[in-house]
């Protein structure tokens, strides 16, 4: 038995028994106390066994109607099973009381029907409380479901993007790389250095969710020697004051999704060199740059890899990352995870 069945017992058929028992015993039932007390005993052992009835006739339409979509089919075969069941329950008391003389019941077809068309409420009342309920689990089982689908499917999502950038890195890294070793060989040892720091930094990706804003800070140092190696002084990163990098946290490649977005849809020279700001707001990080988007290139899922940033804040129940614009510059705001220390 479940929750709501006892809901049915103890809140919902009471007041209809009382009624019962005024339509069959008439205003004696209330007036005379050695009448009051033996009526409703008997109708409470009738109340229980008849609630008893339904929710086994219940249990077995459930079973054999479970989906949702078939709520008509549910409603008709309940209904009718339940109703079946009141008028038996109803007919056999009243022929024992009859028979036995209970209390000097004086049958009446009046009060009779009267009784039975109580009953249908009652159970019309229990059924739709029932069905209520019954929905309102399969429409929360479904949601929960559908969540967990869209959990799973936004760390694929995820998954997907992290080892397209760490494709993307790898190759324009080597090609880099093999360009320094015939230039300047110290430079390439160092390059190379830097450059297993931050393949390495990805790679522990798979195995955490959130890393301290001091190793993401030491990560986004050693990617930026890369490009600054890469590109020269056609780009610029400035980072402000960030407080207590210790005590707080970020999504494990936070700022290379942000940073990589930048990097794919900006335009990068000596004339005209990308800028880059990592500072601190309060609670959050704001990572932004200054516009120069790409001549002739379609702004298709632009910001894809910002929302899915985004979405993996949402999949920890935090909805405060946010992008906007402040005159020339785009920024990205990212909330700081305080990381709880140890008592």
């Amino acid at each position: 038995m479940k929750r709501q069945d006892f809901y049915v017992l103890f809140f919902i058929r009471p007041p209809f028994m009382f009624l019962i028992a005024y339509w069959l015993f008439g205003s004696s039932y209330f007036s005379h106390w050695h009448i009051f007390w033996p009526v409703t005993l008997a109708l409470i052992v009738q109340t229980v066994v008849s609630w008893r009835l339904h929710i086994y006739a219940d249990g077995l339409i459930r079973s054999r109607y479970a989906n949702i979509e078939k709520v008509t089919e549910r409603l008709v075969w309940s209904m009718g099973s339940h109703i079946c069941i009141m008028v038996t329950v109803i007919s056999a008391s009243c022929a024992l009381f009859v028979l036995t003389d209970f209390q000097d019941f004086d049958f009446q077809w009046d009060g009779y029907f009267k009784t039975l068309v109580t009953g249908f409420c009652t159970n019309l009342a229990a059924t739709g409380f029932h069905e209520g309920v019954y929905m309102f689990h399969n429409w929360r089982k479904t949601w929960l479901e559908a969540e967990e689908l869209k959990k799973n499917n936004l760390k694929s999502q995820l998954t997907g993007l992290k080892s397209k950038i760490d494709s993307h890195f790898l190759f324009n890294s080597i090609n880099t790389l093999s360009s320094l070793i015939e230039e300047d060989r110290t430079l390439a040892e160092k390059f190379l250095d830097e450059m297993s720091k931050v393949y390495r930094y990805i790679l522990q990706g798979d195995r955490e969710e959130l890393i301290p804003l001091s190793e993401e800070i030491d990560f986004i140092h050693s990617w930026f020697f890369l490009l600054k190696t890469r590109y020269g002084s056609a780009i610029e990163l400035q980072l402000g004051q960030l407080g207590d990098t210790e005590a707080y946290a970020l999504p494990v490649l936070s700022l290379m999704l942000i940073a990589e977005n930048i990097i794919e849809h900006n335009s990068i020279s000596k004339k005209a060199p990308l800028k880059l700001c990592i500072q601190r707001e309060r609670d959050n990080l704001l990572f932004g740059h200054l516009m120069q988007p790409k001549k002739n290139s379609p702004i298709v899922n632009e910001d894809q890899k910002i929302h899915h940033l985004f979405d993996k804040y949402k999949l920890m129940g935090i909805y405060d990352a946010d992008l906007f614009y402040h005159k020339q510059w785009r920024w990205v705001k990212i909330p700081l995870i305080l990381i709880p220390r140890p008592l």
